[in-house]
């Protein structure tokens, strides 16, 4: 085909040319998928409530330890049709993923008034890496995004065309309420938006009894859905905070900290020029409030600076992802607005391009003398998958081995797939699932959702048998040739900080596979483990016998 028959074809079949694109970018999404341990901590609540327990994270215990509603009511589907949850979650990440993509092109293209601005939008934010690996991941992430995008959507049109009708009132209403259910900090998009949408229907020359109605066609149907949800929480849970805030937001996660993730956000894809390069444009646009934008850079300012008041988060730039739609906008507007130069715009966004890249190839998570790390999403999936860890295997071992009995208790740090897997009840040693650590647990660090950790009191008080902790692997010949020491429990070395380890308790191996083996706290002596441990023949060192 020559030069000027794509040309023809690029402009006569632009919606085939802008699927394909999305197909692409999609099928590099599944290239880059994964799955996270922080995953399984909803599939462990949609399991229990689709065997009759209710979202409870042990049978009996009723704790609010995850932060998306609508995500783990919809883990529940294919449990409670007899599948695996993971590979529904990353399909139904996956749909999300292509929707977003298709939402923003739409959005971009209304925006910025040209149809190749906005597919060259979602070329950068598809090949985003991070926005492209958490498609997947098993958490509500590209979900949250989607309703995001839809959301703008919405209004965006009805404020440009300054058209509101029922039909437009009742669905943004609907899809706040189920970005609110997806998660509460959906609140800063929700505040934004119903703001901007009430102020342009008053604005309206329209009759009171029209801007009545649509005001509660607006409010109704958000109140009820959210207002029920919430009462319901209160009744189920007593509390309409999730037990997460406790653990998370109220430790001692840092604003300092959370500059540090936005930081190296921006530096690892080359972007710290881009926040000053958007202030000289700001600087040189006249009334930039009024540009239809501006809604857009409302909702990521604020987002921005929750994220960084909140910490940020362990994971690779998670908490980034549901506002990178509009990010991406913004920065698409202001390298149009910034230079007529052809030549200069495409070198910008080839160092976007390229930064993405960079970070896909070089990011293996980031730490600092100060600060502790940032997950690289390879670090986050072999969490779970990796034969030198390998949670699940490691969930499974333990059920296999306990016969699932609902009286082996076990406690660990890695509360997803070893929980999820094991079915064993468990204490959630950093407090997410557990209302007494997350309010009482003893502060260690800054990073969210690691700030608190339980004692060794506590567990005896609550009669844990196996203290997992962090899972602590040691190869077959080392543990066999080489004695434990008290400093080599360096698993636990955290607690031992604050609390003495009771020297009644026992360190057991547990084999893994030919080359591992899993060492673990014996904490509370149960009749059918030591069974276990006499048939299977584990190895068994007594903590009042090693040395110093």
């Amino acid at each position: 085909m020559t030069a000027d028959g794509l040309r023809a074809f690029y402009q006569n079949r632009f919606r085939v040319v802008v699927a394909g694109v999305i197909a692409l970018l999609t099928v590099l999404a599944w290239i880059n998928r994964f799955i996270q341990d922080d995953a399984f901590i909803s599939f462990r609540y949609a399991e229990n409530l689709v065997n009759g327990h209710g979202l409870v994270w042990n049978p009996g215990e009723r704790v609010e330890g995850y932060t998306n509603f609508l995500w783990t009511l919809l883990m529940a589907i294919p449990i409670a049709l007899g599948y695996d949850p993971v590979p529904f979650s990353l399909g139904l990440g996956m749909a999300c993923f292509a929707v977003t993509l298709g939402l923003t092109y739409l959005l971009a293209s209304s925006i910025l008034g040209s149809k190749n601005l906005g597919i060259l939008t979602i070329l950068l934010l598809g090949t985003n890496y991070t926005f492209s690996a958490y498609a997947t991941g098993g958490l509500e992430t590209q979900m949250q995004a989607c309703l995001f995008v839809a959301c703008a959507c919405v209004v965006t049109r009805a404020v440009r065309s300054r058209i509101w009708t029922i039909g437009k009132s009742l669905s943004l209403s609907l899809l706040c309420a189920a970005a609110l259910l997806i998660r509460l900090d959906s609140s800063i998009l929700v505040i934004v938006l119903l703001g901007a949408s009430s102020y342009s229907i008053l604005s309206e020359n329209a009759s009171v009894r029209t801007k009545q109605f649509l005001m509660l066609s607006l409010a109704a149907p958000l109140v009820i859905i959210v207002g029920g949800w919430l009462l319901w929480k209160l009744a189920f849970y007593g509390s309409i905070l999730p037990n997460t805030f406790y653990s998370k937001v109220s430790g001692a996660a840092s604003i300092e900290r959370g500059f540090y993730y936005f930081y190296v956000f921006l530096k690892t894809y080359w972007l710290i020029p881009m926040p000053f390069l958007a202030i000289w444009v700001l600087w040189k646009m006249q009334a930039p409030w009024k540009h239809p934008a501006a809604i857009l850079a409302a909702i990521v300012a604020l987002w921005f600076l929750y994220m960084i008041r909140v910490g940020g988060d362990f994971m690779e730039f998670r908490f980034v992802v549901p506002v990178m739609p509009f990010f991406f906008i913004l920065l698409v507007m202001m390298i149009a607005e910034l230079t007529t130069s052809r030549p200069v715009q495409a070198l910008l966004v080839v160092v976007i391009i390229m930064g993405s890249l960079w970070h896909a190839m070089t990011y293996t998570g980031y730490v600092s003398v100060k600060y502790r790390g940032i997950e690289s999403i390879e670090e986050l999936n072999n969490h779970v998958t990796s034969k030198g860890q390998n949670w699940s295997h490691v969930g499974r071992l333990l059920g296999e081995a306990f016969h699932y009995r609902p009286d082996v208790v076990i406690a660990t740090t890695a509360a997803g797939a070893i929980p999820y897997y094991s079915r064993l009840a468990t204490v959630d040693m950093l407090g997410l699932s557990d209302s007494r650590i997350a309010r009482e647990g003893v502060v260690v660090g800054d990073v969210p959702g690691h700030t608190k950790i339980a004692r060794f009191s506590y567990l005896r008080e609550r009669k844990v048998n196996l203290l997992i902790g962090p899972p602590w692997f040691r190869g077959v010949d080392e543990s066999l040739d080489q004695p434990y020491t008290l400093n080599s429990t360096r698993n636990f070395t955290i607690m031992t900080e604050h609390d003495r380890i009771p020297y009644d308790s026992m360190l057991i191996e547990i084999p893994v596979d030919p080359k591992w083996v899993l060492t673990v706290l014996y904490l509370t002596r149960h009749p059918f483990i030591d069974d276990v441990i006499r048939q299977q023949g584990w190895k068994v060192w007594p903590v009042t016998q090693l040395s110093r």
